[in-house]
Formats: C-alpha cells, sequence, structure tokens
C-alpha cells in the first residue's frame, strides 16, 4: 500500500494544477484499480485505510495549489465522496469462488463430492465435548455400527467411544 500512495503523491504533484473535476475523476479510477485487486474479503480496513490516505494527499496537494488555502477537511471530503468510490469488498470468499469454477454437484461433474465425516470441528471452546454420530465411519466399523461417539478437542482430536461401547478392535 506505501508504495501505491508513494506513486499517488507523486502523480498528484505532477497533477496539482488540473481542474478538481479531471483530477477526482483520475483518482477515482486509480482507487477502482487498487480495490479490483485487493478488496477480498476481510481486507476491508486496509481498502478504508487507502482510501482515506489517498484523501489526505489530495488534500494536502490541493492546499499547495495557492497561498490561500480554501480547503477544508469538509470540503474535501464533500469531494471525495462526489469523486471517489467508497471501500467495499468486491471480490467472494474463495470458496464460492472454487465453487465457480469446479462444480461438484452438477451431474455431469467428473469426480464426486469429498465425502469427509465428522462434521465442524469444535471451535468455541477447547475443552467443549459434543457427540455425533457417523454413518460413514460407523458403515467401515461393523462392530461399532450405530454407536454414538463423543469428539472432545479444540479440534475434535480425541475420537472415542460413549461410555459402556466400546468398537471392536480391527
Amino acid at each position: 500500500m506505501r508504495a501505491k500512495l508513494k506513486q499517488v503523491k507523486a502523480a498528484l504533484k505532477q497533477r496539482m494544477h488540473e481542474p478538481i473535476p479531471q483530477q477526482g475523476r483520475w483518482l477515482a479510477q486509480v482507487i477502482r484499480g487498487y480495490f479490483a485487486y485487493h478488496a477480498v474479503p476481510t481486507n476491508s480496513q486496509r481498502l478504508s485505510a487507502f482510501h482515506y490516505h489517498v484523501t489526505v494527499l489530495w488534500r494536502r496537494t490541493l492546499r499547495r495549489r495557492s497561498q490561500k488555502d480554501w480547503s477544508t477537511w469538509e470540503r474535501v471530503s464533500r469531494l471525495a465522496r462526489a469523486y471517489l468510490p467508497p471501500p467495499r469488498i468486491l471480490h467472494p470468499w474463495p470458496s464460492v469462488r472454487f465453487a465457480v469454477k469446479h462444480p461438484r454437484w452438477e451431474p455431469g461433474a467428473r469426480v464426486a463430492p469429498a465425502g469427509i465425516c465428522g462434521g465442524r470441528p469444535v471451535t468455541g471452546v477447547p475443552t467443549a465435548i459434543r457427540e455425533f454420530a457417523c454413518s460413514r465411519t460407523a458403515s467401515r466399523m461393523p462392530a461399532a455400527a450405530g454407536k454414538v461417539f463423543q469428539v472432545s478437542g479444540a479440534h475434535g482430536s480425541g475420537i472415542r467411544a460413549a461410555p459402556g461401547r466400546l468398537p471392536a478392535q480391527p
């Protein structure tokens, strides 16, 4: 982000005496290009910071156009609202993007859906315990078919049979 802000600062210095609408259109194009690449999920704070810093650089440039300083922060923020696009996330999450490119639920898909059993890992409390019945695991272990297992630990690392029901050892 620093490198892009340095480029914007140098370009604004060259474009200092251009009309404000022309500067605003150019800055909007720069910000749209930056957002087109960096507007991924969880990056909204960086996008807001980039938008803010570009506005600050534009204000400094406008203040240096003459000795009579007329550009208050209120006026520059109005110009920024009028010309600069607001920061927003443009790209979907990677799982959604991957699902669009490689659909596994279509009838013509060559790869079958991944049958990972066990559900979501417990994420809230590291000592939380939950129970689940796993049909795939139960079908692979005939002695444990239909038994209820407990998953303990932060990510379901300790799988053991419920008290009184031990699966057969292979």
